[in-house]
């Protein structure tokens, strides 16, 4: 029991190292209730393993000057990709979450599980030789669809009818030869915020992913909530238009079908091919996606009417929403991601005074807004956190012979 009870408080010591750029051995004491003598030989156990490294001093509050403890980079490093609707990237990252390399794939035209799983393949086979083989740890994959972590399986793949339950976990350590683990796109980069980018600091917050379609992350205490069957937050199919438009999910008036980049494009397109005079008019059924989305923004800045009211339309559906998961939860933070990262779509204040209107009371001094700082990175470097999180679970895989 002793053993068991050391171990754990081995892992709590490097986890804690982890998620701070830097700790103190009185600091480690104080937040896990731990005597000092204790603590000594636990800290020389993962000095001496190479989990842990010893980096300048922190200030004195009297007598000698105590050093400061971070988390080893080098330790061991991990392969994060993104398997996304129209991406498919990975990254190699080390224990501080920094990129040591980054790959991108041609996207298949052919989108079948086997050509996606192709090109995942190819890249990390491209990034096994981007630190030491033995210090690779293994493979983390973020994947949009239902993704079931627990079993590894890729329940469905939007747009691809044929994708049903792939045990995807399993094929790709099949066939690489390396732990792997996956998780929802989304999930995976509220994971990635909370290890390295904004949510870094906090315990309870929600990411808001605003794109083609809508992602939410919610972080409870620390954890990632994934739900009974691994489909928590499906923002986008909350209904907030009884007789609204009809959503690909069947239903009407879904959030997605409303306010999401795709909705928006989709609502210009309508209005200019009905006269509506705007800058918008040479949009069309042939624009491209992504084209049509700067337009948008652009005629906004300059401002054209329709483009502004379609913006303002998105903001306050899309605040309304935030507010509602706000109430629910009760978050230090709404960080936001996608384009509501970018001060230059203005979506940014609209949505925040939308929400900040519709939350209650209470609620409004303590939750914060803040833009997401990993940009398109976070979807690698959450998935490549999948593998980090395994790896300090317990002592059996981080230190590397028994103590």
């Amino acid at each position: 029991m002793r053993k068991s009870n050391r171990a754990e408080k081995l892992a709590e010591v490097a986890r804690w190292t982890r998620d701070r750029e830097s700790t103190s051995r009185p600091e480690l004491c104080r937040e896990l209730r731990l005597s000092a003598p204790k603590l000594a030989g636990m800290v020389r156990d993962l000095l001496r393993h190479g989990v842990l490294m010893e980096d300048g001093h922190a200030a004195s509050s009297g007598g000698r000057r105590p050093a400061r403890l971070r988390i080893n980079p080098d330790y061991a490093w991990a392969i994060g990709a993104e398997l996304s609707q129209n991406r498919v990237r990975a990254a190699a990252v080390d224990l501080h979450g920094r990129i040591l390399r980054r790959q991108d794939a041609p996207y298949p035209r052919r989108q079948s599980h086997e050509a996606l799983l192709e090109s995942v393949r190819t890249l990390v086979d491209g990034l096994t030789d981007a630190g030491p083989e033995d210090r690779l740890i293994g493979l983390g994959v973020g994947i949009s669809g239902i993704a079931d972590r627990s079993r590894g399986v890729s329940v469905s793949f939007p747009a691809i009818s044929s994708w049903q339950d792939i045990p995807l976990a399993q094929t790709l350590a099949g066939e690489t030869g390396r732990h792997v683990q996956i998780q929802n796109l989304v999930r995976a980069a509220t994971l990635g915020e909370m290890r390295y980018g904004r949510a870094r600091s906090l315990r309870n917050f929600i990411y808001v992913h605003l794109g083609r379609g809508l992602g939410l992350g919610m972080v409870v205490d620390g954890r990632v909530v994934e739900g009974a069957s691994h489909r928590a937050g499906e923002f986008g199919h909350m209904v907030i238009e009884e007789d609204g438009p009809v959503c690909y999910c069947g239903n009407y008036g879904c959030l997605e079908s409303v306010a999401s980049l795709w909705a928006m494009v989709e609502q210009a397109k309508e209005a200019v091919s009905k006269g509506v005079r705007s800058r918008l008019d040479s949009l069309n059924a042939d624009t491209e996606f992504s084209t049509a989305v700067s337009a948008v923004f652009q005629a906004a800045v300059q401002g054209d009417r329709l483009a502004q009211n379609l913006i303002e339309r998105t903001s306050r559906y899309l605040g309304t929403a935030v507010a509602n998961v706000v109430n629910l939860l009760n978050p230090e933070a709404v960080i936001l991601g996608g384009a509501l990262a970018d001060v230059a779509s203005g979506m940014q204040e609209s949505l925040c005074s939308q929400v900040r209107a519709r939350v209650l009371p209470g609620a409004r001094q303590p939750v914060q807004f803040l833009p997401a700082a990993l940009g398109e990175d976070a979807y690698c470097l959450g998935a490549a956190a999948l593998e980090f999180d395994a790896l300090l679970e317990g002592t059996d895989k981080l230190l590397r012979r028994k103590l």
